[in-house]
């Protein structure tokens, strides 16, 4: 991310809002012998609790496919008090619930090394998509095409396109730089023109959650998004289901939100954000168009009492059969009788620990 207006001259990091690794994990077995060798974790701070999941993964040996289980997966609330809505009010509160997360101190020193991501709720990141036309709108702009934009003849850099980045994001955010995280990604639309996707937040949404996973005696690599993850998560999901499927529409949801992806030949051809009549009917037609071998439902157990997504009747309405979202499905790890193979609202930390595997 962008921070006090540096720009970031590393592309190492997969920006925010973007896939991850989902498309590397094909052909991973999902038994193994003998214990993990890395660890990634994943956790989701919402406004009353903590869900945190653990991945074991790596190969035996050299040539052979990479393996990967579940090695812990929780819920656990937090105090009352720590926290106003999705704002962390009180840092050490919260840090003490991610360790009863990781099963108490003398637990938690097993994964202090694992590739740590943690989420951001939907309210606290704008993403925005802006062409790059109009990023780079300006009278000395002599021509901008086949993917080079180039300013009295010579080729625009990364520094001056992060500049324009901010300025959006300041814009947008109507906040000054230095109280934003900022990350950008280009990508080509449906109509073929090339787009900049801009991710920003908070710098206090960033760093209070970061705190508290350093009063925890955690590292945080990653900071992604809760939406992404999840969509991730459906995905790796979807291929365990049948990788051959490449049609297929993902619904999650928390308390306060629900996103419906249409997903076809890897990509998101629509999105929606919100649970109303006009998207049911949306999703139906795109189903009609595409026939989408599944939809994927990962609702948490706040949206499944609300929900009507949460009830067998969407699949007449929509013509399609659908399958909850489980843990238990994605890979081998856990006690057949661990309650969190059965539990709704695994999706978010499951997708955000994904985000470690390289």
């Amino acid at each position: 991310m962008v921070r006090n207006g540096s720009p970031r001259k590393s592309r190492a990091v997969a920006p925010l809002g973007s896939s991850g690794a989902i498309h590397r994990e094909k052909g991973m077995r999902i038994g193994f012998n003998g214990p993990p060798l890395n660890y990634a974790a994943g956790i989701e701070i919402d406004a009353g609790s903590i869900r945190a999941v653990v991945l074991g993964h790596g190969r035996s040996d050299d040539h052979a496919s990479p393996w990967l289980r579940v090695v812990r997966a929780s819920h656990v609330s937090i105090p009352d008090g720590a926290m106003s809505g999705t704002d962390i009010l009180e840092p050490r509160a919260v840090a003490r619930a991610i360790v009863d997360a990781f099963g108490g101190a003398d637990q938690l020193t097993r994964w202090s090394n694992a590739h740590l991501t943690l989420g951001l709720p939907p309210c606290a990141v704008l993403i925005r998509s802006v062409a790059l036309s109009d990023l780079t709108r300006h009278p000395w702009i002599d021509d901008v095409c086949g993917g080079r934009q180039v300013r009295c003849g010579r080729e625009l850099g990364l520094d001056w396109f992060e500049e324009r980045v901010l300025r959006e994001a300041e814009c947008v955010m109507s906040l000054d730089r230095d109280a934003l995280c900022v990350d950008w990604f280009r990508c080509v639309a449906t109509d073929g023109s090339e787009h900049a996707t801009i991710i920003a937040t908070t710098r206090q949404h960033v760093e209070s959650r970061v705190e508290a996973a350093a009063l925890s005696g955690l590292r945080v690599a990653i900071v992604d998004g809760n939406a992404e993850a999840a969509l991730r998560a459906c995905r790796f999901w979807v291929q365990r289901r049948s990788a051959a499927e490449t049609t297929y529409a993902v619904i999650w949801g928390g308390a306060a939100h629900v996103r419906i992806w249409c997903v076809h030949d890897q990509a998101v051809e629509m999105a929606l954000d919100g649970e109303t009549d006009a998207h049911l009917q949306r999703l139906a037609c795109w189903a009609r168009e595409r026939k989408p071998g599944v939809i994927v439902v990962a609702l948490d157990d706040a949206a499944c009492a609300r929900s009507r997504f949460a009830t067998s009747g969407v699949a007449s309405e929509i013509g399609c059969e659908t399958d909850r979202f489980s843990l238990g499905q994605c890979c081998a790890g856990l006690e057949p009788q661990t309650p969190a193979l059965r539990a709704n609202g695994y999706a978010v930390a499951f997708g955000l620990a994904l985000r470690g595997i390289q």
